[in-house]
């Protein structure tokens, strides 16, 4: 009855909107003081009462206000100082707002601290999501001196990591691959480096992440259990910096920095390789017949902002795992064994502010995880390449209608190419290969019924090729504001899955 309810509710609000007066906006960026660096997720509220919003994944937001002449904002993200401006009609039109905040920082050991709470989780609609910040994450134990990104997260209520030292993720009862793990919206199939004993997300690498356990939004899809987002770092807009670290399991250096003298664009670099083949290296030298294995990964951004309206993304990474072992009597290579595996994920975005309302995102994708398998077994030479690959296109849109309705919508066409082959001592004649079409289309729709009541509901549909099969995938999420301090909210996801 849900699916026929939404739909109904779609167009009581189109109704709505479309007898609307054209109001003013407030939009722009919030960004880091020093770096400039787009911030995801800060809270944008207008003092003394419970409207507000969030900026989105680039750091935009918009905010109609009616017909307010002047009124007071304050802008907050955690650990940061919060910001609170005052807004004139008289700038309406102008360009976007950039709103600039401070890191906070403690000067003397002994402090009283006094901060208001922050209400966006009372007042906003969602449930079972959860942002972890990278500063929590380093203080964090680790294992060998390598902070895990992955291990921060199965912290998290309802998430299980299946076996102790494992990077399994189960979440409320799901799969390991019921999971949507995406790297800047890049679908990872394996987000693992040796067996699943640490992640292949480098901290310094990443800004945010978040968790999405339940009332998934409608522009997510795909898998039946979870969402797990990681943001990469978009550079230093302002100067050259380097950092790195050694830990006894690997060593890392990133570097970020301007692209131009303008400072319209940053880049960022950040790689790390392990010593596992050094030590083994050292047990082979008295030992022998060690195997030989290491891994190491690279992660690539760079943005350029075009004008104000306009600003293009590129982002890569492309990591590995390398095993190799031979042994054999009077070094005769009797049994051998080359194993290589490991991710690519590449992305071009391009952010376009078609008025102060309107903000899409266009991007190209490309996926791909694969195995390079070789072995060597009583004189027989055999190799393989299982893999699966995806090609991406995806368009997204933001509109802010009015002050109390706002739509998001999009859609997405993936080209999958799944290549496997029965076991490890098969030849490349034993392997399948399978080619598969994925559409999938989505609307949402932000409406503050009043004050205190808001909801939000959407509609995912999804075509799979091979199954010939479409499904409509209803989402809602309901908050009623009981106070300040305490709110109720209900939310139904309904979620398909094809590809395990």
């Amino acid at each position: 009855m849900i699916r026929y309810f939404i739909p109904l509710l779609f167009a009581i609000a189109c109704l709505q909107s479309s007898v609307a007066i054209a109001q003013t906006s407030i939009y722009g960026y919030v960004r880091d003081a020093s770096t400039q660096e787009r911030l995801v997720g800060a809270s944008i509220l207008i003092e003394g009462s419970t409207r507000g919003t969030t900026t989105n994944t680039f750091g935009f937001f918009s905010l109609p206000v009616g017909n307010s002449r002047a009124i007071v904002l304050r802008v907050s993200y955690l650990g940061y100082e919060p910001k609170v401006m005052s807004w004139q009609d008289s700038v309406s039109g102008a360009a976007p707002v950039m709103i600039s905040l401070r890191t906070t920082g403690i000067q003397s050991p002994e402090v009283l601290i006094e901060a208001r709470r922050n209400a966006t989780p009372v007042i906003s609609t969602s449930m079972g999501i959860s942002s972890i910040a990278i500063q929590e994450v380093h203080t964090l134990p680790s294992v060998g001196g390598e902070v895990d990104l992955v291990k921060a997260v199965q912290l998290q209520s309802g998430v299980s990591s299946g076996q102790e030292w494992s990077n399994g993720l189960y979440v409320r009862g799901g799969g390991f691959d019921q999971n949507l793990i995406l790297l800047d919206g890049v679908t990872i199939y394996n987000p693992n480096h040796l067996f699943g004993f640490f992640s292949i997300f480098n901290t310094d690498a990443v800004k945010n992440v978040e968790l999405m356990k339940g009332g998934i939004p409608a522009e997510y899809g795909g898998r039946l259990s979870s969402v797990l987002s990681f943001t990469l770092n978009e550079g230093n807009r302002e100067q050259m910096v380097w950092k790195g670290g050694i830990s006894m399991i690997a060593s890392r250096l990133s570097v970020e920095g301007p692209l131009s003298e303008d400072k319209s664009g940053s880049f960022l670099l950040s790689a790390r390789r392990s010593y596992f083949d050094t030590f083994l290296w050292a047990l082979n030298g008295f030992n022998g017949g060690s195997p030989d294995f290491y891994i190491y990964d690279l992660t690539a951004k760079a943005n350029y902002s075009v004008s104000p309206d306009d600003r293009l993304m590129v982002s890569g990474y492309f990591g590995k795992d390398n095993l190799k072992h031979s042994s054999g009597p009077n070094d005769m290579d009797i049994f051998s064994i080359d194993l290589s595996w490991g991710n690519q994920a590449y992305a071009f975005r391009w952010n376009h502010l078609w008025s102060p309302s309107i903000f899409s995102n266009l991007a190209l994708i490309y996926s791909d995880y694969a195995s390079d398998q070789k072995s060597n077994v009583f004189n027989t030479v055999s190799g393989k390449e299982p893999s699966v690959r995806d090609v991406t296109m995806k368009v997204d849109g933001e509109y802010y209608c009015t002050e109390r309705h706002t739509f998001r919508f999009g859609g997405e066409y993936i080209f999958h190419r799944f290549r496997a082959t029965a076991g490890l001592f098969q030849g490349n004649d034993d392997a399948v290969t399978l080619n598969a079409s994925e559409v999938q289309s989505y609307v949402s729709h932000e409406w503050s019924v009043a004050d205190r009541l808001h909801v939000t509901e959407g509609i995912r549909c999804d075509y799979f090729s091979t199954a010939r099969r479409a499904e409509i995938d209803p989402r809602m999420n309901v908050r009623l504001l009981i106070s300040d301090d305490l709110s109720v909210k209900a939310s139904y996801t309904r979620m398909h899955q094809f590809v395990h």
